[in-house]
């Protein structure tokens, strides 16, 4: 895909994710990401699915809700990412992700997100932690 954005990948780093990331890291993460832009009201992620999406947020701003009562988890904005639980852990869908606003999202599909983090330790180790907190968070709302 090409992106209109003359710096690209390096414009990643303006993401936390990618922050640490060297070029050639880089230049290995830009192919596997496509750029998405979404209106405000869509739902990226549901609860319950199996989809295969991991997602980093550009621009905008996303709510994450759960159960029947739609419950707001959290409400999420740039350079935050989102899909990573069910890809790491191989489960369904733990909460559902709907656009707040309108937003500018790099998205991935499950094979893309291993190749991601087998480039870039930093963005490993990164995505694991965040993964690991959001999971215990959950197990704390459940409980």
């Amino acid at each position: 895909m090409k992106h209109k954005n003359a710096r690209w990948p390096y414009s990643l780093r303006d993401s936390e994710l990618f922050a640490d990331c060297n070029d050639d890291e880089l230049d290995r993460i830009g192919p596997l990401l496509t750029e998405l832009r979404l209106e405000a009201g869509k739902v990226l992620l549901r609860e319950g699915s199996w989809d295969r999406q991991f997602m980093v947020i550009a621009e905008g701003h996303v709510a994450v809700t759960s159960g029947v009562d739609r419950r707001l988890l959290a409400e999420v904005g740039p350079g935050s990412f989102v899909g990573e639980m069910s890809l790491i852990d191989d489960v369904p869908r733990s909460a559902t992700v709907t656009a707040v606003t309108p937003l500018a999202v790099y998205a991935c599909n499950d094979r893309e997100f291993d190749a991601l983090l087998a480039s870039s330790p930093s963005v490993r180790s990164r995505i694991v932690a965040a993964s690991s907190k959001r999971r215990s968070s959950l197990a704390g709302v459940a409980a």
